[in-house]
């Protein structure tokens, strides 16, 4: 104890108990961490089923590569969301919506999730269904149409524009955007 009384921290410590009070400190802090950390929920799509994903031209094009195909489509998407904080629970509302190749389909195919509860560590499944009828498709999109028709898979994008509040914590909602 000669090194702690050199340096002027004459307490009487011992190692034994300045391990005592780093043992207590560090429980201490891996019981109250868990209440501080707050993670944003993830979504993840479940499976998803195109049953009907078809181009047709425009009717109103006369040129042999039509600048515009239209796209109809019916498509029905699950959308778990998990809630991974530990003893927080939160309250979602949600805007889901499909796109193709950067072409999101029409505003009316979106679906809102209402003030979805999510307790603890809970996970729960939302059911999206989508349909519509000639939805503008560029040249670009036509072609990767195509390409994706040749390799047999279509690679459909599901976002859900959210927000977020967190119990116990805050009051107000916090943004937050998923892809699935």
């Amino acid at each position: 104890m000669v090194f702690w009384q050199k340096r002027g921290w004459g307490c009487g410590c011992t190692w034994t108990k300045v391990a005592l009070w780093l043992a207590f400190l560090l429980l201490a802090g891996g019981l109250i961490v868990p209440f501080v950390v707050i993670k944003p929920p993830t979504a993840t799509a479940d499976y998803g089923f195109l049953t009907r994903f078809e181009l047709s031209p425009s009717p109103n094009s006369t040129a042999k590569k039509p600048l515009l195909q239209l796209l109809s489509y019916n498509a029905m998407v699950h959308i778990a969301l998990p809630n991974p904080n530990l003893y927080r629970g939160i309250t979602c509302r949600a805007l889901a919506a499909l796109s193709f190749n950067g072409t999101r389909f029409d505003e009316s195919s979106a679906v809102g999730v209402e003030d979805l509860y999510l307790d603890a560590q809970e996970e729960k499944t939302v059911r999206l269904e989508v349909a519509g009828v000639d939805r503008k498709l560029t040249a670009a999109g036509a072609a990767e149409f195509a390409r994706q028709k040749e390799a047999g898979t279509f690679e459909v994008e599901v976002r859900l524009d959210a927000v977020v509040r967190y119990d116990m914590a805050r009051k107000t909602w916090c943004p937050l955007d998923i892809k699935a």
